[in-house]
């Protein structure tokens, strides 16, 4: 019965660290992820600014909903996360915004495609807000703030290349 106690407690206070440790880190951050492609910046272009075809090819995507200047995520645990478009300026850049109010999270992703020698990069860059103490903890000890952009990327370049 000891051992349950001891455990018990080691767990209270590893949370306890856990939140404390996560109340010292601010809630915005900025990440960056980019890759590079032998396509040419017109066809990654093409792909990346049809939200409509994103669930044939991105694997923790279900369904895209679009609206006016919008769109919603389903992923494929049912969640849907709502998105405005702030600038979609062909073929350079795209800037999303999280509208869903009462996530854990929220910020911007901005995806700038660039030419690079004979194909383009995309650089996404996140400025990202995380409100829970024990959720920021987690972004950015235990999943990285890179996480989520480093599977979009590594899905579209398959779909890609």
């Amino acid at each position: 019965m000891k051992w349950f106690v001891r455990l018990l407690i080691a767990l209270g206070l590893l949370i306890l660290t856990m939140f404390i440790t996560g109340s010292t880190i601010p809630k915005e951050h900025t990440a960056t992820a980019t890759v590079t492609f032998t396509s040419s910046r017109e066809e990654v272009w093409a792909v990346l600014a049809d939200f409509q075809t994103w669930p044939s090819w991105r694997s923790d995507l279900n369904e895209i909903k679009p609206g006016n200047n919008s769109f919603s995520e389903v992923n494929k645990d049912g969640e849907v996360v709502d998105y405005r478009i702030e600038d979609f300026t062909a073929p350079e850049r795209i800037i999303t915004r999280i509208t869903t109010a009462d996530l854990p999270y929220g910020g911007s992703w901005t995806y700038e495609l660039s030419p690079s020698g004979n194909g383009c990069s995309l650089t996404i860059t996140e400025n990202g807000e995380v409100y829970n103490p024990m959720f920021r903890f987690m972004s950015k000890y235990m999943f990285g703030h890179t996480a989520t952009m480093d599977q979009y990327l590594a899905d579209l370049k398959k779909r890609i290349q």
